[in-house]
C-alpha cells in the first residue's frame, strides 16, 4: 500500500523484466485474427466494448500461439497458459472484478529470445463493491429485502468477456469462468480445489492487514461477505 500526491495506491514488483515487453490482449488477438478482431484503438480514443472478446477466442489464442504459463511461485504444474487464464477468471468471479477487458490481460515477450508467456494477472480495482458508499454497504448488510442483500448484489457482476460476438451483453463473472473450464477438467479441478482450501479465516486475515485509514470496518466486512458469497456460489454451482 502506498500514497502519492494525496492519492492512495499500491507499489508492486514490475512483472515485465528489463529485457521483455508487454503486449496487451487486444494486440495479441488482432495479430492472431486481423480480419476478425478489431484493430487496437489509439490512446486518445474512447474505449468501446468489443463483443469479439469472447472466452473461446481468448483461450484459443493462448492455446495455439506458443504462449507459456507465467513464471509463478504457486503450483501450476501441468497447466498451460489458457488453463492459468481460467484461474484469472476464477479470481474475477471471487472478487466480482468487472474489468477483465482486452487490455486487462497481456502476454510478455522476451526481446532477446522471442519467447512468449502469459503476463501475471493485474488491475483488479473494479471489484469488491468499490463504488459503494458505506451507507449503502450498511443497508445491504442489514436489510431484510432479499433483492438488496449481498447474495443478490454479487450476481450482478459482469465480466468483459462474451460467449458469442452476437450477444448483446457480456457474461457474468461466474458464467465466464465455467464456460472457460467447460472442456478443461484439469484446470477446473485445479482452481476449484484451491478455492475449497480458502477458508473464512484466510479471507479475514487478508482483509485485516488493510489499515483502517484506507478501509473502513464497514467496507472491510462488506468485501469479506462478497468474497464468501462468491465462493459459495462457485462451489455450489452444478458445474463445479
Amino acid at each position: 500500500l502506498a500514497g502519492a500526491n494525496k492519492r492512495l495506491g499500491i507499489i508492486t514488483p514490475n512483472a515485465v523484466a528489463d529485457d521483455c515487453r508487454m503486449v496487451m490482449g487486444n494486440e495479441v488477438l488482432h495479430k492472431d485474427s486481423p480480419s476478425n478482431y478489431p484493430k487496437p484503438i489509439a490512446d486518445n480514443e474512447r474505449y468501446v466494448r468489443v463483443k469479439e472478446h469472447t472466452v473461446n477466442r481468448v483461450l484459443g489464442c493462448l492455446d495455439l500461439s506458443d504462449i507459456s504459463p507465467p513464471i509463478s511461485e504457486y503450483d501450476i504444474t501441468g497447466l498451460n497458459a489458457g488453463d492459468v487464464f481460467c484461474g484469472y477468471l476464477l479470481l474475477d468471479a471471487l472478487i466480482s472484478n468487472q474489468d477483465r477487458h482486452h487490455e486487462n490481460w497481456a502476454i510478455i515477450i522476451n526481446n532477446n529470445t522471442g519467447k512468449k508467456s502469459l503476463c501475471p494477472t493485474y488491475d483488479h480495482a473494479a471489484s469488491l463493491g468499490r463504488e459503494l458508499l458505506d451507507k449503502e454497504r450498511e443497508e445491504r448488510l442489514n436489510t431484510k429485502d432479499v433483492q438488496r442483500k449481498v447474495p443478490t448484489f454479487v450476481k450482478k457482476a459482469k465480466s468483459e468477456l462474451f460467449r458469442l460476438k452476437s450477444d448483446k451483453k457480456p457474461l457474468s463473472t461466474v458464467e465466464a469462468f465455467f464456460l472457460a473450464v467447460e472442456k478443461r477438467d484439469l484446470a477446473k479441478k485445479h482452481w476449484l480445489s484451491k478455492l475449497k482450501d480458502l477458508t473464512e479465516d484466510n479471507i479475514r486475515d487478508i482483509f485485516s492487514r488493510i489499515p483502517e485509514q484506507i478501509f473502513t470496518d464497514l467496507a472491510r466486512e462488506f468485501a469479506i461477505q462478497m468474497v464468501l458469497e462468491n465462493k459459495k456460489r462457485l462451489l455450489e454451482d452444478d458445474r463445479a
